[in-house]
């Protein structure tokens, strides 16, 4: 079988008393960094796990501004119209899951830095690289034209040294685009890497130093007229309204297939938007498959119920999978799925096998009442792509093989009718597929459906299934959304990337309440959102879950996507198609640095759940009896210690403030594990 199980990288574990060593690069200026969107970028990502070393261009410390003078993060957050510093705190729990510190709100007076960028020779011991704004940032550019730096005459820095810190910023931002590292740049900052040069490359005018790297494309960056001219001289588009963007590198960046969609880069200075950025970088590190995966090629099996009937397609006759519901309109069909996947897109490098499988043909290739046949027979592909329509065919027994296969490690996709829920005659259901595996279903009692135009809103940016090689057009304010979802989505509190499509609505499609929103394992994560729909309709749109049933290393993946019924919408260049081709490939590859609850080394095998908690957490240990449970704070102190001689532990931690911990467990022979524990 060809699938790529989950591994952990050696930099999530972290020796003790020490915090983990995830590690991300920071790039600011020595005068007039803005305060917001350094502080809130550093404190979300040591929240999410992450050390922040800061790096400056001199060897002095930085003085950081926001304006007006004398203005705080709290006062910055409430003037965001529509917002508030409440909706703030509110954003950055729920995207973290820490307290915001309120002693981060007053500008301090200084930074302090470890030191020149010039010391940071290469990309390898990092993960990322952020380069906060203000209008410091921008005597950076690498544009030919150097001056002096910092007002202060007795820190200044001269031009000189200002042209080789901007050219050493240009080869070691690629060089962690070319290892597949993302880079986010903010607001001010957002032009430099847009200003980044590619060797061997000239043009006209500004481009005489070389093309940029996003030559073609679009980003963010501070709204107004000089960046949009500024952009326009190099050849790149200026997406005012955006807040973050994810662009396609040019062609002629010779690893432009490891670095494509991992350049991000954001509007403004508003906490709301750094939390927002911050949370899409996460995602990003989180979700995307590793550069060592590219070539993998996977096999896909789309099983369904045959092709359209024209001639009698009317939802009466079972024996037609694809039924006919708006009049002179012919529904996609199995065969449309099958052609987007063995297609070349030029937006990505994916490589599918796809097979096929009838699930009402006389002859099978399993026991379909027989679960672990189902199962078996599953096994030998990457994805399975649900596409069946009516529950005809499907076996309660099928539905529990495929509960397994997803158990055990495999990848499941399935769109618009697949979580369509009536049983049939002769015991035909679904009922495990929408209430086990999915948790959501479009059921026969009060269905009802809307075919026409609406928008889909990206509401977790920095997925891979929602980001990779998605030049969104637009972005736009939806509906203001407050329910349970919410907590799990990457909401900015202003616009959110959005794309128009035309297909047929479920208006009923719903979760079924069976698991949490969240972004641990068990838990739904949402995608996409409608405002057509009310709450949490509205996000069924499409959404993920990571799957652990048995605590194991054989991490399965699930996606669903409520568009679907229109032709059109499978077409190989179209965004709702790139998506479907992205979420296959995401349930397919496993990647190496996070597992969203657990993390496994040293052969010791364990889980932590409810995570987050409210202070009552179970940790299951695999093969162990004697056992030392130690917590740390996020500044590597030991806030908790015990020894248990048993493999299911109960753990009372309500004595801890709210925030996020590392928790570390060691057995008597020197195996260890750690995880990420989320205190509510």
């Amino acid at each position: 079988m060809n699938r790529l199980l989950l591994t952990f990288s050696a930099s999530l574990l972290f020796s003790l008393g020490a915090a983990a060593q995830k590690k991300v690069l920071f790039f600011i200026a020595q005068d007039e960094c803005y305060y917001s969107e350094y502080i809130v970028a550093k404190a979300g990502l040591e929240a999410a796990g992450y050390t922040v070393d800061v790096y400056g261009p001199g060897y002095r410390s930085t003085i950081p501004y926001m304006i007006p003078n004398g203005t705080t993060i709290e006062a910055t957050a409430n003037t965001l119209a529509g917002s508030s510093y409440g909706a703030f705190q509110q954003q950055f729990q729920n995207l973290f899951g820490a307290t915001w510190n309120a002693a981060f709100n007053s500008i301090p007076a200084q930074i302090p830095t470890l030191g020149s960028i010039l010391e940071v020779t290469n990309a390898n011991a990092y993960d990322a690289f952020v380069l906060p704004g203000g209008i410091g940032a921008k005597d950076f550019l690498l544009d030919g034209v150097y001056f002096t730096h910092d007002q202060d005459t007795n820190r200044t820095l001269s031009a000189d040294t200002v042209e080789l810190v901007a050219n050493h910023l240009n080869t070691l931002g690629q060089q962690f685009l070319a290892a597949g590292k993302p880079v986010l740049a903010q607001c001010h900052g957002a032009i430099l890497p847009v200003y980044w040069r590619i060797a061997g490359t000239s043009g006209p005018g500004t481009e005489s130093l070389g093309f940029s790297l996003i030559k073609g494309e679009g980003a963010a960056g501070f709204p107004d007229a000089q960046t949009a001219t500024l952009y326009q001289n190099i050849d790149v588009v200026h997406r005012s309204n955006s807040v973050v963007v994810a662009s396609k590198l040019h062609s002629s960046f010779p690893q432009n297939e490891k670095a494509n969609f991992r350049l991000l880069t954001s509007r403004d200075w508003y906490p709301q938007t750094v939390a927002h950025a911050i949370k899409s970088l996460v995602n990003l590190l989180e979700t995307y498959p590793k550069p060592s995966q590219f070539s993998q090629s996977l096999k896909v099996l789309v099983l369904h119920g045959g092709m359209i009937d024209s001639t009698n397609c009317h939802h009466s006759n079972l024996a037609n999978d694809i039924p006919c519901n708006h009049a002179g309109v012919d529904p996609a069909d199995y065969r449309h799925v099958v052609q987007l996947l063995t297609g070349q897109s030029d937006e990505d490098f994916f490589q599918f096998e796809v097979s096929d499988l009838n699930m009402s043909q006389s002859t099978l290739p399993y026991d379909s009442s027989n679960a672990a046949s189902f199962a078996s027979y599953l096994s030998d592909y990457d994805v399975v792509f649900f596409y069946k329509h009516w529950a005809t065919h499907v076996r309660n027994e099928m539905m529990q093989g495929l509960k397994t296969y997803v158990e055990d490690g495999g990848g499941l996709v399935s769109i618009h009718h697949g979580l369509y829920s009536r049983d049939e005659a002769g015991g035909a259901t679904k009922q495990v597929l929408v209430n086990e595996i999915f948790g959501a279903a479009s059921l026969n009692a009060g269905f009802g459906i809307n075919l026409g135009s609406y928008e889909l809103y990206s509401s977790n940016h920095g997925h891979f299934v929602s980001t990779f090689g998605m030049d969104y057009p637009d972005a736009g304010t939806p509906n203001t959304w407050s329910g349970n979802a919410s907590s799990a989505m990457n909401l900015s509190h202003a616009q959110l990337p959005r794309f128009g499509i035309n297909d047929e609505l479920y208006t009923n499609m719903n979760y079924t309440g069976d698991f949490a929103f969240g972004y641990e394992t068990g838990e739904i994560t949402p995608l996409f959102s409608s405002s057509n729909l009310a709450e949490p309709m509205s996000h069924t749109s499409g959404f993920v879950r990571v799957v652990n049933a048995n605590s194991d290393e054989k991490i399965g993946r699930v996606a669903y996507f409520q568009p679907g019924e229109r032709r059109e919408n499978y077409d190989i260049n179209s965004y709702y198609g790139q998506i479907l081709r992205n979420a296959v490939y995401w349930t397919a590859t496993k990647t190496e640095v996070s597992n969203p609850n657990g993390i496994v080394s040293n052969s010791l095998t364990s889980s932590l759940y409810p995570n987050p908690s409210n202070g009552n957490f179970r940790l299951d240990v695999i093969n162990s009896s004697e056992v030392l449970i130690e917590v740390y704070d996020l500044q590597g102190r030991t806030v908790y210690s015990q020894k248990f001689n048993q493999s299911s532990i109960q753990l009372n931690l309500s004595h801890l403030n709210h925030g996020v911990y590392m928790l570390r467990a060691t057995t008597e022979n020197g195996q260890s594990a750690q995880h990420r524990l989320i205190k509510k």
